[in-house]
């Protein structure tokens, strides 16, 4: 290391190990120059004197004790769904619906819309591996869920105190292996193999997501600061992408702020769990009081030097509402996001709960790994595009109801939206789609079958966490005495050997790339005249230079609709080259029907002859991802995300997925004004519908983001777009903020 006191310290050849009479150690972030964390036994009652000692050594930034931490898994059962007998049908190359046997069960992956966002990521490409660690109680290494979904194991480790032990095939106490469940929990959540006819899906479906694991808890779901520390450096170092952390303290430690400072530097995205102590049982998860600030998810909170650095996740339950254990505070506020939460069906032990290999938990353990996964899709299907892009994509299309609004402490910005996050990437991306069958799955096969033998118990050592300074005018600060924390029985002993941590904590600065950013509003526009762009799909579209009514320059995207629904004038688009051809009204019904004489059959809405209220009766899924109601005149009507009323009144059962050639062919229904359609899979172009009914081009980013805001972005196929009247594109905004007109 070089510090500026080495000359000091080399003139009175003691090092920091020996002058509080401890052995000699090394760094355990040797992968890192600019962090050096070390872990210093010295003996229990001797704690308090040895941080004094090495708090006043100019060659140390700062001294603290390590901590302890905690799964964040909430009080409940661990009861197995019932298995479903044979798997639904899938098609050929995108993945509507998995065959997994249990995965009606999994309603998280429904709310948070990870299921549309399989189909259209897999019409885009075939995805890039990407690696999320999983920082945890270990992972059930020949889980059939999960055996295929791992990383290599040259990447996996247990980090149970400041050194991190490599896996070896032939020494069983090297294995992440579980013996709790919670890891393997969270492991099937973000990346359970999917549609392989059995258990469960995971949030990546057939990406090609990989599990990192990082056992960072005992068998217990107990561990140390200075393990987690260990571990996210380990996993930045084997080139983890995002880093799954369903864990807390509630002790703020330097040690792991300055991994998660180290995480961002590197670019990868960390994820954490907001905590479990919300609501009046916040006792029952050893919290000391309501709400208690749990860290690290707490480093996000403003002020904090880790503000948008990580992302805390709150936990929402099946309706939509936080899940009562679930912490609010300002760092969810800041920096959060609401996901899934409540009775998860995932991967779990077949040694435990009914030994099926599955089980259902609850936790904000829960909600992180749909965030975790939900990113991991993204940067499959963009490898390009950078951490603060993928942020930025979840955080911008969250869904906003109004318990949302009401309670930010709760839920964060809002709910989790896969398949918006999405399309925002791809718009930051600007990428051209490149649809390729999906990659062949790749069966691996342990060298070694990893025992489940409890973890050893962790000594707990008083652990100061110094830091080795590069500055000329070293810092120096320490911590209180730690506390166990979110554990009813520490698993961990006093011992006379406990542990000092040194680290150097020098943040490089992080350039970060313009990205799409906020949540725009649709402002007042003048008139606008066409700016070059075409406004059709595929080149088509309205006439250059001709003045228009502005396009929804004074609405909200959440204008009401019209009364009814009025029918777009402009004429059908071919359907020559298309697998369905014919659509016809038959009694109540909307028939599809295919040249292959295969048949589509939706009943039509109901209108009650008194009030004039209509009612779906029928809903086609596009595999572009947005969901139909079928009008009461046969005519396709976009449900959009924000609308409640008709998201609640779905029959899940009754909705068919269908490829966007059968619908191309059935006749839709004018969008609202203000709704944005995205013609994803043609030339990647967005729309706004204006006060004219027509689609006006949006040219660049900078004109969507000044002008309007994330919300009912449809995305659509250039057939559909074809249906719909063209008018002229929006007009640039300059980047001095003006228009050009």
């Amino acid at each position: 290391m070089v510090r500026r006191a080495a000359a000091w310290v080399a003139s009175l050849g003691v090092s920091p190990e020996a002058s509080v009479g401890a052995p000699p150690t090394t760094s355990y972030t040797p992968g890192l120059p600019d962090l050096d964390l070390r872990a210093i036994e010295v003996p229990a009652g001797q704690a308090d004197q040895a941080i004094a000692t090495l708090a006043s050594r100019l060659d140390i930034q700062w001294v603290e004790r390590v901590a302890t931490v905690r799964k964040h898994e909430a009080a409940g059962t661990t009861t197995a769904r019932p298995v479903v007998t044979g798997g639904a049908p899938v098609r050929a190359r995108l993945l509507y619906e998995p065959n997994d046997t249990r995965f009606a069960s999994q309603w998280g992956l429904v709310n948070s819309t990870a299921k549309p966002a399989w189909a259209v990521a897999g019409a885009i490409n075939s995805g890039t591996p990407v690696t999320v660690a999983v920082l945890d109680t270990g992972v059930q290494l020949t889980h059939p869920d999960l055996i295929n979904r791992l990383a290599p194991n040259t990447t996996w480790a247990k980090c149970l105190s400041s050194a991190c032990t490599p896996y070896s095939a032939a020494v069983s106490s090297t294995h992440p292996s579980d013996g709790d469940g919670h890891g393997t929990h969270v492991a099937g959540i973000i990346a359970a193999e999917t549609d392989n006819g059995t258990g469960v899906a995971g949030v990546a479906g057939d990406r090609p997501v990989l599990i990192m694991p990082v056992q960072v808890l005992d068998a217990d779901g107990n561990g140390t600061t200075d393990g987690v520390a260990a571990g996210v450096v380990w996993a930045v170092a084997k080139g983890a992408k995002v880093i799954n952390l369903s864990l807390g303290s509630n002790q703020n430690t330097q040690a792991v702020n300055s991994a998660i400072d180290a995480a961002y530097s590197a670019g990868a995205l960390v994820v954490a769990s907001a905590g479990n102590c919300g609501g009046l049982n916040y006792a029952n998860s050893d919290c000391s009081s309501q709400n208690e600030r749990d860290y690290p998810a707490a480093y996000a909170d403003t002020g904090s030097n880790g503000n948008g650095k990580l992302i805390p996740v709150a936990a929402i339950d099946s309706t939509n509402i936080v899940a009562s254990y679930s912490t609010q505070q300002t760092y969810v506020a800041t920096n959060g996001v609401a996901a899934p939460g409540t009775s998860i069906l995932s991967t779990y032990l077949s040694s435990k709960g009914d030994f099926s290999g599955y089980g259902d938990l609850s936790g904000t353990s829960m909600a992180a790994p749909h965030v975790a996964g939900a990113a991991a899709v993204i940067w499959s299907t963009f490898p390009s595009i950078t951490r603060d892009q993928v942020r930025t994509a979840l955080r911008s299309s969250l869904l906003v109801t109004a318990a949302v609004s009401q309670n930010p402490n709760a839920y964060g910005a809002g709910l989790l939206n896969i398949s918006g996050a999405l399309n925002l990437a791809q718009i930051a991306c600007a990428c051209t789609p490149t649809p390729a069958p999906s990659s062949p799955t790749t069966t691996r096969t342990p060298s070694a079958t990893p025992t489940r033998t409890h973890t050893p118990t962790v000594t707990q050592t008083a652990t100061v966490t110094t830091t080795r300074t590069r500055t000329s005018t070293p810092t120096v600060t320490s911590t209180g005495t730690a506390t166990m924390t979110k554990t009813a029985t520490p698993s961990v002993t006093v011992t006379p050997s406990p542990t000092v941590t040194t680290t150097v904590t020098t943040t490089p600065t992080v350039t970060t790339t313009a990205s799409v950013t906020g949540t725009p509003t649709i402002t007042p526009a003048p008139a606008i005249t066409d700016a070059g762009s075409s406004a059709g799909a595929g080149g088509g579209g309205g006439g250059g230079g001709g003045s228009v009514a502005p396009p929804a320059s004074a609405r909200s995207v959440s204008s009401s609709p019209p009364s009814a629904v009025s029918v777009s004038t402009a004429p059908v688009a071919s359907v020559a080259a298309d697998s369905y051809a014919t659509t016809i009204i038959v009694g109540q019904a909307l028939q599809i029907v295919g040249a292959d004489g295969s048949l589509i059959s939706a009943d039509v809405a109901y209108v009650d002859p008194m009030t004039g209220q209509r009612s779906y009766r029928g809903w086609l899924r596009s595999d572009s991802g947005p969901i139909f109601g079928v009008g009461a005149s046969g005519h396709l009507e976009w449900i959009s995300p924000d609308d409640i009323s008709d998201i609640a009144g779905i029959d899940w059962g009754k909705v068919q997925t269908i490829p966007d050639s059968a619908l191309t062919s059935a006749p839709m229904a004018q969008p609202r004004i203000g709704w944005l359609l995205w013609d994803f899979r043609g030339t990647g172009r967005i729309f706004v519908v204006g006060d004219d009914g027509a689609l006006h081009h949006i040219p660049d980013m900078e004109t969507f983001l000044a002008r309007f805001e994330w919300k009912n972005v449809l995305p659509v196929s250039a057939g559909q777009v074809r249906q719909l009247p063209a008018g002229a594109g929006i007009a640039t905004v300059k980047q001095a903020g003006g228009l050009n007109e």
